[in-house]
Protein backbone atom coordinates (compact mmCIF):
# COMPACT_ATOMS: atom_id res chain seq x y z
CA UNK A 1 0.00 0.00 0.00
CA UNK A 2 1.41 3.41 -0.97
CA UNK A 3 0.32 6.65 0.66
CA UNK A 4 2.24 9.94 0.65
CA UNK A 5 5.08 8.15 -1.17
CA UNK A 6 5.47 5.69 1.72
CA UNK A 7 5.14 1.95 1.01
CA UNK A 8 3.59 -0.02 3.86
CA UNK A 9 2.01 -3.39 4.67
CA UNK A 10 -1.66 -3.67 3.75
CA UNK A 11 -2.70 -3.83 7.38
CA UNK A 12 -4.34 -1.77 10.10
CA UNK A 13 -2.49 -0.84 13.27
CA UNK A 14 -5.79 -1.21 15.11
CA UNK A 15 -6.33 -4.90 14.41
CA UNK A 16 -2.94 -6.36 13.39
CA UNK A 17 -0.68 -6.99 16.37
CA UNK A 18 2.00 -8.49 14.14
CA UNK A 19 2.72 -7.87 10.47
CA UNK A 20 5.09 -9.92 8.31
CA UNK A 21 5.49 -12.05 5.21
CA UNK A 22 5.23 -15.83 5.02
CA UNK A 23 8.40 -17.47 3.78
CA UNK A 24 9.86 -20.95 3.39
CA UNK A 25 12.47 -21.44 6.09
CA UNK A 26 15.08 -22.89 3.75
CA UNK A 27 14.63 -20.22 1.05
CA UNK A 28 14.40 -17.05 3.09
CA UNK A 29 17.54 -15.37 1.87
CA UNK A 30 16.50 -15.98 -1.72
CA UNK A 31 13.06 -14.54 -1.00
CA UNK A 32 14.35 -11.35 0.63
CA UNK A 33 16.91 -10.81 -2.13
CA UNK A 34 14.12 -11.09 -4.72
CA UNK A 35 11.89 -8.83 -2.64
CA UNK A 36 14.48 -6.07 -2.43
CA UNK A 37 15.26 -6.38 -6.11
CA UNK A 38 11.54 -6.14 -6.94
CA UNK A 39 11.06 -3.09 -4.69
CA UNK A 40 14.08 -1.33 -6.17
CA UNK A 41 12.91 -2.02 -9.72
CA UNK A 42 9.21 -1.26 -9.33
CA UNK A 43 9.03 1.26 -6.49
CA UNK A 44 12.11 3.41 -6.99
CA UNK A 45 10.01 6.57 -6.64
CA UNK A 46 8.82 5.95 -3.06
CA UNK A 47 10.36 8.08 -0.33
CA UNK A 48 10.65 5.16 2.06
CA UNK A 49 9.42 1.66 2.90
CA UNK A 50 7.94 1.41 6.37
CA UNK A 51 7.19 -2.03 7.83
CA UNK A 52 5.38 -1.96 11.16
CA UNK A 53 4.74 -4.47 13.93
CA UNK A 54 7.64 -6.83 13.29
CA UNK A 55 8.48 -9.26 16.08
CA UNK A 56 12.03 -9.29 17.41
CA UNK A 57 12.35 -12.84 16.05
CA UNK A 58 11.10 -11.86 12.57
CA UNK A 59 13.37 -12.97 9.71
CA UNK A 60 12.12 -9.93 7.80
CA UNK A 61 13.81 -7.69 10.36
CA UNK A 62 17.13 -9.52 10.38
CA UNK A 63 17.39 -10.23 6.64
CA UNK A 64 16.36 -6.81 5.38
CA UNK A 65 18.69 -5.04 7.77
CA UNK A 66 21.63 -7.12 6.55
CA UNK A 67 20.75 -7.09 2.83
CA UNK A 68 19.60 -3.48 2.47
CA UNK A 69 23.04 -1.96 1.65
CA UNK A 70 23.52 -4.40 -1.25
CA UNK A 71 20.39 -2.95 -2.89
CA UNK A 72 21.26 0.67 -2.09
CA UNK A 73 18.84 1.14 0.79
CA UNK A 74 19.69 2.68 4.13
CA UNK A 75 17.87 1.06 7.03
CA UNK A 76 16.83 1.81 10.58
CA UNK A 77 14.52 0.27 13.13
CA UNK A 78 12.87 1.42 16.33
CA UNK A 79 11.05 -0.33 19.13
CA UNK A 80 7.40 0.72 18.99
CA UNK A 81 5.59 -1.60 21.37
CA UNK A 82 5.87 -4.75 23.44
CA UNK A 83 3.88 -7.99 23.46
CA UNK A 84 4.02 -9.81 26.81
CA UNK A 85 4.85 -13.47 26.20
CA UNK A 86 4.47 -16.42 28.56
CA UNK A 87 6.65 -19.50 28.19
CA UNK A 88 4.56 -22.53 29.14
CA UNK A 89 5.99 -25.46 31.12
CA UNK A 90 4.90 -29.07 30.70
CA UNK A 91 2.34 -29.01 33.51
CA UNK A 92 -0.06 -26.55 35.11
CA UNK A 93 1.41 -27.36 38.52
CA UNK A 94 4.83 -26.24 37.30
CA UNK A 95 3.27 -23.12 35.85
CA UNK A 96 1.76 -22.17 39.21
CA UNK A 97 5.06 -22.87 40.95
CA UNK A 98 6.79 -20.54 38.51
CA UNK A 99 4.64 -17.55 39.44
CA UNK A 100 5.84 -15.14 42.09
CA UNK A 101 4.51 -15.87 45.55
CA UNK A 102 2.41 -12.71 45.47
CA UNK A 103 0.87 -13.41 42.06
CA UNK A 104 0.21 -17.06 42.87
CA UNK A 105 -1.57 -16.10 46.09
CA UNK A 106 -3.66 -13.39 44.37
CA UNK A 107 -4.57 -15.67 41.47
CA UNK A 108 -5.75 -18.46 43.75
CA UNK A 109 -7.70 -16.00 45.87
CA UNK A 110 -9.55 -14.58 42.86
CA UNK A 111 -10.17 -17.97 41.29
CA UNK A 112 -11.94 -19.06 44.48
CA UNK A 113 -14.50 -16.28 44.04
CA UNK A 114 -15.93 -17.93 40.95
CA UNK A 115 -15.23 -21.49 42.10
CA UNK A 116 -17.51 -20.79 45.07
CA UNK A 117 -20.48 -20.13 42.77
CA UNK A 118 -22.94 -22.80 41.73
CA UNK A 119 -23.86 -23.06 38.07
CA UNK A 120 -20.60 -21.81 36.53
CA UNK A 121 -19.44 -23.33 33.24
CA UNK A 122 -17.07 -22.59 30.37
CA UNK A 123 -17.99 -23.17 26.74
CA UNK A 124 -15.43 -23.16 23.92
CA UNK A 125 -16.70 -22.39 20.42
CA UNK A 126 -14.66 -23.54 17.40
CA UNK A 127 -17.35 -24.63 14.93
CA UNK A 128 -17.67 -22.32 11.93
CA UNK A 129 -21.47 -21.98 12.12
CA UNK A 130 -21.56 -21.42 15.87
CA UNK A 131 -18.79 -18.85 15.69
CA UNK A 132 -20.86 -16.50 13.55
CA UNK A 133 -23.58 -15.91 16.12
CA UNK A 134 -21.21 -16.29 19.07
CA UNK A 135 -18.90 -13.61 17.70
CA UNK A 136 -21.84 -11.22 17.48
CA UNK A 137 -22.47 -11.90 21.17
CA UNK A 138 -18.80 -11.25 21.95
CA UNK A 139 -18.82 -7.98 20.02
CA UNK A 140 -21.95 -6.78 21.83
CA UNK A 141 -20.35 -7.54 25.20
CA UNK A 142 -17.06 -5.91 24.20
CA UNK A 143 -18.88 -2.75 23.11
CA UNK A 144 -20.21 -2.36 26.65
CA UNK A 145 -16.67 -2.10 28.01
CA UNK A 146 -16.08 1.55 27.12
CA UNK A 147 -17.06 4.27 24.61
CA UNK A 148 -13.77 3.73 22.73
CA UNK A 149 -14.53 0.03 22.30
CA UNK A 150 -18.00 0.85 21.01
CA UNK A 151 -16.53 3.31 18.50
CA UNK A 152 -14.06 0.65 17.38
CA UNK A 153 -16.82 -1.81 16.47
CA UNK A 154 -18.96 0.89 14.85
CA UNK A 155 -16.31 1.55 12.22
CA UNK A 156 -17.37 0.55 8.73
CA UNK A 157 -16.56 -3.07 7.94
CA UNK A 158 -14.97 -3.88 11.32
CA UNK A 159 -17.50 -6.52 12.41
CA UNK A 160 -17.56 -8.02 8.92
CA UNK A 161 -13.76 -8.24 8.93
CA UNK A 162 -13.71 -10.25 12.16
CA UNK A 163 -16.55 -12.47 10.99
CA UNK A 164 -14.55 -13.27 7.85
CA UNK A 165 -11.39 -13.96 9.83
CA UNK A 166 -13.25 -16.20 12.26
CA UNK A 167 -14.93 -18.10 9.44
CA UNK A 168 -11.71 -18.72 7.53
CA UNK A 169 -9.57 -19.51 10.57
CA UNK A 170 -12.15 -21.89 12.00
CA UNK A 171 -11.72 -24.17 8.98
CA UNK A 172 -8.11 -24.68 10.09
CA UNK A 173 -8.94 -24.77 13.83
CA UNK A 174 -6.97 -21.55 14.34
CA UNK A 175 -9.61 -19.64 16.30
CA UNK A 176 -11.63 -20.24 19.45
CA UNK A 177 -14.13 -18.21 21.42
CA UNK A 178 -14.46 -19.02 25.12
CA UNK A 179 -17.49 -18.04 27.22
CA UNK A 180 -17.76 -18.11 30.99
CA UNK A 181 -21.37 -18.53 32.13
CA UNK A 182 -23.00 -18.12 35.51
CA UNK A 183 -26.27 -20.02 35.09
CA UNK A 184 -27.64 -18.49 31.85
CA UNK A 185 -25.70 -15.19 31.97
CA UNK A 186 -22.36 -14.50 30.31
CA UNK A 187 -19.72 -13.35 32.78
CA UNK A 188 -16.86 -13.01 30.31
CA UNK A 189 -15.68 -13.99 26.84
CA UNK A 190 -12.17 -14.48 25.45
CA UNK A 191 -11.24 -14.56 21.76
CA UNK A 192 -8.07 -16.56 21.02
CA UNK A 193 -6.07 -17.64 18.01
CA UNK A 194 -4.23 -20.96 18.07
CA UNK A 195 -1.37 -21.82 15.75
CA UNK A 196 1.23 -24.57 16.11
CA UNK A 197 2.76 -24.32 19.60
CA UNK A 198 1.28 -20.93 20.58
CA UNK A 199 -2.02 -19.65 21.91
CA UNK A 200 -2.65 -15.96 21.10
CA UNK A 201 -4.95 -14.05 23.47
CA UNK A 202 -6.55 -11.49 21.18
CA UNK A 203 -9.30 -9.81 23.18
CA UNK A 204 -11.38 -10.21 26.32
CA UNK A 205 -14.78 -8.83 27.28
CA UNK A 206 -16.66 -9.12 30.55
CA UNK A 207 -20.00 -8.29 32.12
CA UNK A 208 -19.51 -5.34 34.48
CA UNK A 209 -22.14 -6.77 36.82
CA UNK A 210 -19.62 -9.50 37.70
CA UNK A 211 -16.47 -7.36 37.81
CA UNK A 212 -15.80 -8.24 41.48
CA UNK A 213 -15.39 -11.90 40.50
CA UNK A 214 -12.61 -11.12 37.98
CA UNK A 215 -14.23 -13.35 35.32
CA UNK A 216 -11.68 -12.37 32.68
CA UNK A 217 -8.82 -13.63 34.86
CA UNK A 218 -10.71 -16.87 35.41
CA UNK A 219 -11.01 -17.40 31.64
CA UNK A 220 -7.35 -16.57 31.01
CA UNK A 221 -6.30 -19.05 33.66
CA UNK A 222 -8.52 -21.75 32.21
CA UNK A 223 -7.14 -21.18 28.70
CA UNK A 224 -3.56 -21.30 29.99
CA UNK A 225 -4.31 -24.58 31.73
CA UNK A 226 -5.90 -25.97 28.58
CA UNK A 227 -3.02 -24.78 26.38
CA UNK A 228 -0.53 -26.57 28.63
CA UNK A 229 -2.57 -29.78 28.48
CA UNK A 230 -2.56 -29.52 24.66
CA UNK A 231 1.24 -29.24 24.60
CA UNK A 232 1.42 -25.56 23.71
CA UNK A 233 4.76 -23.95 24.50
CA UNK A 234 3.80 -20.27 24.51
CA UNK A 235 0.92 -17.99 25.43
CA UNK A 236 1.16 -14.66 23.61
CA UNK A 237 -0.78 -11.78 25.14
CA UNK A 238 -0.07 -9.63 22.06
CA UNK A 239 0.50 -5.88 21.97
CA UNK A 240 0.09 -3.70 25.03
CA UNK A 241 1.37 -3.35 28.58
CA UNK A 242 -1.91 -4.02 30.37
CA UNK A 243 -1.22 -4.94 33.99
CA UNK A 244 -3.14 -8.22 33.97
CA UNK A 245 -0.77 -9.74 31.39
CA UNK A 246 2.15 -9.59 33.81
CA UNK A 247 -0.10 -10.96 36.53
CA UNK A 248 0.13 -14.32 34.74
CA UNK A 249 3.92 -14.20 34.54
CA UNK A 250 4.29 -12.91 30.98
CA UNK A 251 7.47 -11.04 30.04
CA UNK A 252 7.94 -8.38 27.38
CA UNK A 253 8.93 -9.29 23.84
CA UNK A 254 9.72 -6.31 21.65
CA UNK A 255 7.95 -5.15 18.49
CA UNK A 256 9.73 -3.01 15.91
CA UNK A 257 9.16 -0.71 12.95
CA UNK A 258 11.65 -1.14 10.10
CA UNK A 259 12.32 1.70 7.67
CA UNK A 260 14.17 1.34 4.36
CA UNK A 261 15.14 4.50 2.52
CA UNK A 262 16.51 4.58 -1.05
CA UNK A 263 20.19 5.49 -1.00
CA UNK A 264 23.05 3.95 0.97
CA UNK A 265 23.59 5.17 4.49
CA UNK A 266 26.55 7.45 5.02
CA UNK A 267 29.12 5.80 7.24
Amino acid sequence: MIKNKILRFIASQEVSDYCDVITHKERRREFYENLLNYLKTNYSDVAKIELMNLKASSPTLSFLLSLAPEYEYSSSYTETEVAPLLELPSSYEDYMKGLSKKNRHELRRKLKRIESLEGVKITKITDTRELQSSLETFIALHKEGSPSKERFWEKKGMSDFFQEIASRFSLQKWVELNFLFYEDRIMAALLNFSYEDTIYFYNVAFNKDYAWYSPGLFLFNNCIKQAISEGKRKADFLRGREKYKYYFGAEDSKIFRLILTPGKSEE
